[in-house]
C-alpha cells in the first residue's frame, strides 16, 4: 500500500495538521475526510488534488509545476508528437485530473506539435462514450478556476469611480 503524507497549515488555524493518507485505499481516505471539519475537508481535498497532479506530471515525464510546458521529445524514442499535460489528461479521459489542470491554469486551447487540441485528442480516444465527460468539459468553454481567482478578477473588472 502506498502512503502519502499531507501537511496542512491554515492561517486560521496556526497549528499544522499532518496526516498519513493511504493512497490506494479510497474508502479509508473518505472516512478520514468525512470525520473532519468542513474547513479541514477542503484543505485535505485540495492537498490530495495537488498530490495527484504532481504524481501525474512525474509519471508522464513533465516538468513539475510547469503545466503549460510540453513534455520533452526525448521522453520516448517512438514519440513524434510533442504533448502538454492537458493533452495527456484528455487522452486518458480523466475528468478530475483535467479539472485540476484547468484550475491550475492549463490552456485548454493549447495545440500539440501535430496541431491537435486536447478536445481533438479526447474525441479520437473516445470509445463508446468513454471520454464523453472530458469532451463535454472541453467543448463547453467552461473555465475552471477557484472562487478566490474569480473574486480577484471581478474586482479588477469593476470600474472605479473617480472623485474630485
Amino acid at each position: 500500500m502506498q502512503i502519502g503524507s499531507l501537511s496542512l497549515q491554515s492561517t486560521e488555524q496556526p497549528h499544522a495538521c499532518h496526516v498519513d493518507v493511504p493512497l490506494d485505499e479510497p474508502p479509508a481516505l473518505w472516512l478520514m475526510i468525512k470525520r473532519s471539519s468542513p474547513k479541514h475537508k477542503r484543505h485535505v481535498k485540495n492537498a490530495l488534488k495537488e498530490m495527484k497532479l504532481t504524481e501525474f506530471l512525474m509519471e508522464n515525464h513533465f516538468f513539475l509545476d510547469e503545466i503549460n510546458e510540453p513534455r520533452p521529445l526525448a521522453h520516448r524514442a517512438d514519440e513524434v508528437e510533442q504533448l502538454w499535460p492537458i493533452h495527456v489528461a484528455a487522452q486518458l479521459g480523466d475528468r478530475e485530473l483535467l479539472r485540476t489542470l484547468l484550475r491550475a491554469g492549463a490552456d485548454s486551447t493549447q495545440v500539440s506539435s501535430a496541431g491537435r487540441t486536447s478536445l481533438d485528442i479526447a474525441r479520437e480516444e473516445d470509445c463508446e462514450g468513454s471520454h464523453q465527460e472530458v469532451i463535454h468539459m472541453l467543448s463547453s468553454n467552461v473555465r475552471c478556476c477557484s472562487s478566490k481567482a474569480l473574486l480577484a478578477q471581478d474586482s479588477q473588472d469593476r470600474p472605479t469611480l473617480k472623485t474630485g
